[in-house]
């Protein structure tokens, strides 16, 4: 598979004297017209692929899956509801 030998192809640590510096990949997949209609629907859906490649331990490569946007939207939710409750003057962060 063409995906798994991007991700294996850096591996090998680099070297910029005097440093060794060691690499991981990413990588979210998807595909047109399947997972996307457009340029945006398809950046994003890859987006949350990726996501969810680096929730499950780096180095790696996942397809999009419907699922995984569930995942995204349930989290950016829950991002929008803390910041409205950071700006409401009764929430109280804890010293």
């Amino acid at each position: 598979m063409r995906e798994s030998a991007l991700v294996h192809s850096i591996d090998a640590p680099f070297t910029i004297d005097p440093y060794e510096l060691v690499v991981t990949l990413s990588v979210g997949i998807a595909l047109y017209p399947l997972d996307g209609k457009n340029e945006r629907e398809l950046m994003f859906n890859a987006d949350a692929a990726m996501y969810h490649t680096k929730h499950t331990g780096r180095n790696g490569y996942h397809f999009f899956q419907p699922s995984m946007n569930m995942l995204a939207q349930t989290q950016l939710q829950l991002m929008n509801d803390l910041w409205l409750a950071l700006e409401r003057p009764k929430f109280q962060a804890p010293a």
